[in-house]
């Protein structure tokens, strides 16, 4: 699994940010879909994706809050990522297609990670308790 994300990271610099054609530099926090075709990343606070091979990528988010940590859904469809929208780190769900994000969480705390159950229902999310 490791080689395959060092080959998505050195993908993703290939890439060039939609309308702008500007490179993109240091995209963070990769996530494969599950057929290995597309590749979601944060870049300059939002979400974008592109092919697995390269090209132009386009935003997924759009938005004056920082994004971060996507992550697909087993079947691809959609994208879980982390937004702070709301001040605190909250977990939203938008389809991979594009469209708009549905938030799934109001935790006062946040949340620090978010991954899918295999059966994609369901997402798993890493938050500190309030207060601590």
């Amino acid at each position: 699994m490791r080689t395959i994300v060092v080959c998505c990271i050195s993908a993703a610099l290939a890439l060039t940010a939609g309308a702008t054609n500007e490179t993109i530099r240091m995209p963070a926090t990769p996530s494969l879909s599950p057929d290995g075709s597309q590749l979601a990343f944060e870049w300059r606070g939002d979400i974008w994706i592109a092919a697995s091979t390269g090209g132009v990528a386009r935003p997924l988010t759009s938005h004056p809050a920082a994004e971060s940590r996507p992550a697909f859904s087993p079947d691809g469809r959609e994208l879980a990522f982390l937004s702070e929208r709301d001040d605190a780190w909250q977990v939203y769900v938008a389809p991979a297609a594009g469209g708009l994000p549905e938030r799934l969480t109001s935790h006062t705390e946040g949340y620090l990670s978010v991954r899918w159950f295999p059966d994609g229902r369901s997402v798993l999310v890493h938050a500190d308790q309030d207060g601590r």
